[in-house]
């Protein structure tokens, strides 16, 4: 019998970065330059998200974050945010 495989979160909502990439709300080279932000903050102690090295960066605006998530996670209908990565965050 074949060995059935553990469902993941990546399999059923592709990553962020992945899903704003294919998007084309940021590019593959953006995308690289603000995970390599992300890991020197949490290198140094903090604690950031995608969606924060995005925003920091430039390469995204909190509105395009914002829409990005409701999409990605089919919740279109939930009212506006101030803080997207905040939602993300706990919805995970």
């Amino acid at each position: 019998m074949a060995e059935q495989k553990r469902l993941t979160p990546e399999m059923l909502v592709p990553r962020m970065g992945e899903y704003l990439v294919q998007k084309g709300l940021i590019t593959e080279e953006q995308l690289q330059k603000a995970l390599d932000y992300q890991q020197e903050g949490i290198s140094r102690g903090n604690t950031l998200l995608l969606g924060q090295a995005l925003t920091d960066l430039k390469y995204l605006d909190r509105s395009d974050l914002t829409q990005s998530i409701k999409s990605q996670l089919h919740l279109e209908y939930l009212p506006r945010v101030k803080n997207a990565a905040h939602t993300y965050q706990r919805l995970y």
